[in-house]
């Protein structure tokens, strides 16, 4: 049995089919496009452009899912519509073009979400799930015993772009404002601290952009899933050289993110240092995998 997930996110949509057989979950098909709704929303109203961007996107996935035999398609959204004003109007409007409702999940929701997909396909029994969306971070701390505390922050690479940069590249002072943001909302995480360092699962755009920095600056294997986490502390220096070089090398890694990496990358960092971090392990399922387990398939 075939089964599509439509991810509306801040910064891309994504379409996954996953097929499910002898109690398997596998990813068949797994398309991007970087739509950028963030960018159409001014004072929480996305705009007629918008809306229109987001159906039109949605609809191509929704046709191709159906073209190719799987017409269990769910659609789910996450802080790139939760937090809209005109919620209803982008709803209904994705309902006339799809013919199916997006359901748009909560910030406690998503991190869950994260939660199954993460250990359905990662081994390590402790740790923090990291999943830095466009306009929210969700973080989950887990043990063999499960989920032992979890929260939704509403901070995000383009969130933080968008609020703060003053340039392509975001400037010195740009940065500071974005850092005294990010440690504003990490303060109010009053979770107990790790008695050890602790092992970083990350999930989403950024966490892929950081390792193919890391294959770009670094010389780290393609196939690598898992790097000191000393990393993330080297690539955010280097996302703030203003040298021409290493700016065409971002480029040359990660092109669809080049505005939000590094604010997406400082986020990171800081959520290493403040969990201690000494590995980060990337995470290639995450919500879309787990809501066609936990939400379509009841595993």
């Amino acid at each position: 049995m075939l089964y599509t997930v439509i991810d509306v996110g801040s910064n891309s949509i994504r379409m996954t089919i996953f097929r499910y057989e002898n109690n398997q979950l596998t990813m068949l098909i797994n398309k991007k496009s970087t739509a950028g709704l963030a960018s159409y929303v001014s004072e929480g109203v996305m705009d007629e452009l918008g809306i229109q961007k987001c159906c039109d996107e949605v609809q191509s996935f929704a046709n191709l899912s159906r073209n190719l035999d799987s017409t269990n398609i769910s659609i789910i959204a996450t802080a790139s519509l939760r937090n809209l004003v005109n919620l209803d109007s982008v709803q209904k409007a994705l309902e006339n073009a799809v013919g199916a409702r997006a359901e748009v999940l909560t910030g406690q929701e998503e991190a869950r979400l994260d939660y199954v997909g993460v250990t359905h396909h990662l081994s390590h029994q402790n740790g923090v799930i990291v999943d830095i969306g466009g306009a929210s971070t969700e973080l989950v701390k887990f043990d063999p015993s499960g989920i032992q505390s979890l929260i939704s922050l509403p901070i995000g690479s383009l969130s933080l772009y968008n609020e703060y940069s003053s340039d392509l590249f975001p400037t010195s002072k740009d940065r500071k404002a974005m850092k005294a943001r990010v440690e504003q909302e990490l303060a109010q995480i009053q979770w107990p601290l790790p008695e050890a360092p602790v092992t970083l699962c990350g999930v989403g755009g950024t966490a892929r952009a950081f390792f193919k920095i890391c294959r770009e600056f670094y010389g780290i294997p393609k196939p690598q899933r898992e790097v000191d986490a000393g990393y993330i502390s080297l690539v955010n220096k280097k996302l703030k050289s203003r040298d021409f070089r290493v700016q065409q090398g971002v480029y040359r890694a990660t092109p669809d993110r080049v505005f939000a990496i590094m604010p997406g990358m400082l986020i990171l960092n800081q959520v290493s240092k403040k969990f201690l971090a000494d590995r980060f392990a990337l995470s290639q399922a995450g919500i879309r995998e787990g809501y066609i387990l936990d939400r379509v398939l009841h595993c």
